[in-house]
């Protein structure tokens, strides 16, 4: 066999398997930080002062937690935040709920929105 096509059966068989790993991303919002777990570990936690606006959307060049590479499936539930700080100003995350996620944010105690 040729290494192009192990490389090839290589691929197809982690795809199904990467796929599954990407859906196991999930979102919970406490105290101070939006977290974003991958199962039960966290892998990224954005400050919910640091948020200057939440909204339903997907925005393009943006830091993307999202749980799907489906592109309908993340503008349908794709919530972006707006940060203050950081490399990335815009971070777009899918969660199960968009408008009860955005409203959660924003009635936060520690969230207060500026213009963009």
């Amino acid at each position: 066999m040729s290494e192009t096509l192990i490389g090839t059966l290589i691929l197809i068989c982690l795809l199904p398997f990467l796929i599954f790993l990407i859906s196991l991303i999930n979102y919970r919002i406490d105290d101070r930080y939006v977290r974003c777990y991958w199962g039960p570990v966290p892998i990224r936690k954005i400050a919910i002062d640091d948020i200057r606006d939440a909204m339903k959307g997907y925005r393009q060049m943006s830091e993307s937690w999202t749980n799907t590479i489906w592109m309908p499936t993340i503008r349908r539930k794709g919530v972006t935040l707006y940060r203050r700080t950081g490399g990335f100003k815009r971070v777009i995350i899918t969660p199960d709920d968009p408008e009860g996620f955005i409203g959660r944010i924003k009635t936060h105690k520690r969230f207060f929105q500026s213009p963009l």
